[in-house]
């Protein structure tokens, strides 16, 4: 005899609890069990809609994105290579660059950049011979 009433819409046992094999004890799957759903085979990939996976556009888009970030990346390198050989007038050029390409400095680089104008106005440039 079943102690449910006949409005009672609740899943039958097996389908509504799990058991944990670790502890051994039962709990209760998730609001949005669905049995069909869950007796398929896991998967270690999720499945992905087929237009994601040989989609030129969005490859091309995610490459042109590597290569803008490869030459704001460069474009700091070597502004901290003239910088530490103390050519300060190359190195605020090429952080001018970045600067460009990146949409502004980052703290840090501002702060550089002030301190290699600085450095830039110091130091002696070489005159010219008069002939």
């Amino acid at each position: 005899m079943s102690t449910l009433g006949p409005n009672d819409h609740r899943p039958p046992f097996r389908a509504a609890h799990v058991r944990a094999p670790a502890t051994g004890v039962a709990v209760l799957p998730p609001p949005d069990f669905s049995r069909g759903e869950h007796e398929r085979r896991p998967r270690a990939v999720p499945d992905l809609p087929p237009e994601s996976t040989d989609d030129r556009e969005w490859d091309e888009r995610v490459a042109r994105e590597v290569q803008h970030q490869e030459v704001i990346e460069a474009s700091f390198d070597r502004a901290e290579a003239y910088g530490r050989l103390g050519d300060f007038e190359h190195a605020l050029e090429w952080l001018d660059r970045a600067a460009v390409a990146s949409g502004g400095l980052p703290e840090a680089y501002r702060v550089q950049r002030a301190h290699w104008a600085r450095g830039a106005a110091l130091r002696p440039r070489p005159v010219g011979r008069a002939s």
